[in-house]
């Protein structure tokens, strides 16, 4: 062979590289280009398994580092339908997830899953926290039937993908490696161990997904649903779509780890359990802040370093005046503070506990006033000039407040009183209303039609003017009314006493009404319950020890505007309680004021003109 200068052979070796580098897998640092999250998911850090990209870290439901077992690299975490887990973060506006929100990503992740018999459950998904419509999800066949993967594609206004099937089913018990590609034009793709599935995806339309969160073993809505069983490992994202070429390098060479991005100093969450409390009461402070922040509360708390973990933390103290309380995060030099006030109601009666008078929320929707929740429809706070209630539009809506530290615990007994009223200038309007104690998600307005726990419904027919009382007595029972129980325009208030027996034996509940200012009657005594032990909704889940929402169903439609009104919500702190909280509320609309707005006289026609308008903008 004839011998190659120093020149020549710099050449030869930059040849050899370059062949050496177009002939082998996707680089590592190839692979960095756009990543969003990594979540190794072989760890728990306090409530948190960490993001080891941008700090992205995913809460812990129910799961803990007794739920990592052996994966596919390392230790993943087991899944389980039956104690609802669930991997959850809702996103700042600011950062780059949801995935949704990129033109292009990839979502890949290593999975162990029977879907045989899983019906419609959820190993990834991206959704809402207000809003039960949109939803990223992949899954398990909505049928249960086989090991497909069942993507469920929606958001109002765009082209749906609903329950739509691969034909590999890689949920056959065994590891397997899940791909979703999504290119810039919105092409689709999903991949099963390196290969293109021959499902046909339609292209994204145009349009943006008005998800907010990003969830793994499970749905995170107003309250989180459709938890898979099984195993799921080496969860990353994408903001950009990966080659065949790079979904097979991830495959066999893993998700490099680039290392944790800083996040910018941040305080995420500072509130109270309720934003009112009865003064003198107790209440839970909450805040999730920046993991490597120094955190204090005033005034009067101080470092809270002790009940903090990785940026988390709650402490429960006493309120004996309105208060506003600040929480300070430090890091370094930098400082960010944060506000949430907290109000002292006095002139309670003793043993009653305040969940909500609404005097210290605006009007207007209820939806992220304090911690309401209004996935479906409307429900508002209605301002009467005297006084604010709760009401709705029109019907097939769902409302719903967390009761916190307030849950009623399987064994305790508690007492829920509260205030309504039938507006009296609108008797043609159907009613169709029912509200109470669950422990069930907070999802669709359909779901609390029955298997709900102690709750009374309110109805109306379009034909009459007085509203019947109606409840459950026992699972699957049909209604049982008490006729004409509330007349429109009277105030009435509502005792509901509950003990919680815990759902295989039935809760067991009683109501009383009464006009305001006299004696209460019985309308339902000892009732038992309608919560099912027996038949269980997989999506919805076992139902759970502690009824810990109070919530609204106006289940009908076309029931007018804030016709039913409702105030002053309070659960007893010591078993049953048959006095009165507090003293009785106006549910009387101020006044409707008007304004002259012209006049004038007309000689020739010998007549008046008067023009006027009112609150309301009519002439």
């Amino acid at each position: 062979m004839k011998n190659l200068s120093a020149s020549d052979l710099r050449i030869v070796g930059l040849v050899c590289a370059l062949l050496v580098t177009a002939s082998s897998p996707a680089s590592a640092q190839d692979l960095t280009n756009g990543l969003v999250a990594y979540w190794p998911l072989d760890q728990v850090q306090g409530n948190k398994t960490p993001d080891l990209v941008n700090g992205y870290d995913m809460q812990l439901n129910n799961l803990s580092a007794a739920d990592l077992v052996e994966g596919i690299r390392g230790k993943c975490f087991s899944f389980s339908n039956q104690k609802k887990t669930l991997l959850s973060r809702v996103h700042g506006a600011n950062d780059e997830l949801p995935i949704n929100k990129q033109a292009a990503f990839t979502v890949s992740l290593w999975t162990k899953v029977n879907g045989t018999g899983q019906s419609d459950l959820r190993v990834f998904s991206e959704g809402n926290t207000s809003n039960s419509d949109p939803l990223f999800n992949i899954g398990t066949s909505s049928t249960g039937g086989n090991g497909s993967v069942d993507l469920f594609l929606r958001q109002s206004g765009l082209e749906p993908g609903n329950h739509i099937l691969t034909t590999g089913e890689p949920f056959d018990d065994q590891w397997h490696h899940l791909v979703f590609v999504q290119q810039e034009d919105g092409s689709r793709t999903i991949y099963i161990d390196g290969v293109a599935d021959e499902l046909e995806i339609a292209a994204k339309p145009a349009g943006s997904w008005k998800v907010n969160d990003t969830t793994i073993g499970g749905i995170l809505r107003a309250a989180p649903t459709h938890w898979v069983s099984g195993l799921i490992d080496e969860v990353a994202l994408w903001k950009r779509a990966l080659t065949a070429e790079e979904i097979n390098s991830v495959k066999t060479n893993g998700v490099p780890n680039v290392g944790t991005s800083p996040l910018p100093l941040e305080i995420k969450k500072f509130a109270a359990d309720f934003p009112s409390v009865t003064q003198g009461d107790k209440v839970v402070l909450h805040w999730e802040a920046s993991k490597d922040a120094s955190l204090s509360i005033g005034p009067g708390v101080g470092d809270v370093s002790a009940q903090t973990q990785f940026g988390v933390g709650s402490l429960e103290l006493a309120v004996n005046q309105t208060t506003s309380f600040t929480l300070t995060a430090t890091r370094g030099t930098e400082t960010l503070t944060a506000q949430t006030i907290v109000h002292a109601v006095s002139g309670v009666q003793p043993n009653w506990r305040l969940i909500e008078n609404f005097e210290f929320l605006p009007a207007g929707g209820i939806a992220g006033q304090g911690n309401w929740l209004n996935p479906e429809g409307l429900f508002s706070v209605v301002d009467l000039g005297a006084n604010k209630a709760l009401g709705f539009t029109g019907g097939a809506n769902l409302a719903a407040v967390p009761l916190n530290s307030l849950s009623l615990s399987e064994g305790r007994k508690a007492t829920l009183f509260f205030r309504v009223s039938v507006l009296p200038d609108d008797t043609a309007s159907a009613i169709g209303v029912n509200l109470g104690l669950t422990e069930r998600p907070i999802r669709f307005n359909g779901d609390f039609t029955g298997n709900v726990g102690p709750f009374i419904r309110l109805e109306r027919l379009a034909d009459g003017g007085t509203i019947d009382a109606q409840a459950h007595n026992g699972v699957g029972a049909a209604f049982d009314a008490v006729a004409d129980a509330l007349q429109p325009g009277v105030v009435y208030q509502v005792w509901i006493d509950v003990e919680n027996r815990g759902f295989d034996v039935g809760d067991l509940y009683s109501v009383y009404l009464a006009k305001e200012g006299a004696s209460r009657a019985t309308l339902f005594q000892d009732y038992v319950a309608d919560r099912d032990a027996v038949n269980i909704d997989p999506a919805l889940g076992t139902p759970g020890l502690d009824l810990n929402y109070l919530f609204f169903s106006a289940i009908d439609a076309n029931q007018g505007t804030n016709t039913v009104l409702f105030d002053d919500f309070y659960l007893s702190s010591n078993g049953f309680n048959t006095s009165t909280p507090v003293s009785s509320s106006s549910f009387q609309p101020p006044p409707t004021q008007i304004v002259i707005t012209g006049f004038a006289y007309s000689a020739g026609a010998k007549s008046f003109t008067v023009t006027w308008t009112t609150e309301a903008g009519r002439t």
